[in-house]
């Protein structure tokens, strides 16, 4: 999938995906997408729970890549 900015959280332990993926996802314009890579599988729950708390946010995809997990945010 196409996105305009890239965060690696792969290494961090919880919450530090979720609250350092809530600082780019706030410099995102609208229809902007950020990728999210991370090896945490709390992330899997975090970030649905993170976007229903957001209605500008959507999730445009989630894919697995054998221990990563790949979350697709973009700004509506």
């Amino acid at each position: 999938m196409k996105f305009d900015v890239e965060f690696n959280a792969c290494g961090l332990m919880c919450p530090l995906p979720v609250t350092r993926a809530k600082k780019h996802m706030r410099e995102l314009s609208v229809g902007q997408v950020l990728h999210i890579i991370t090896d945490n599988s709390n992330a899997c729950a975090d970030f649905p729970k993170l976007l229903k708390n957001m209605s500008e946010y959507e999730m445009a995809d989630v894919q697995k890549d054998g221990r990563k997990y790949h979350f697709y945010i973009k700004r509506i």
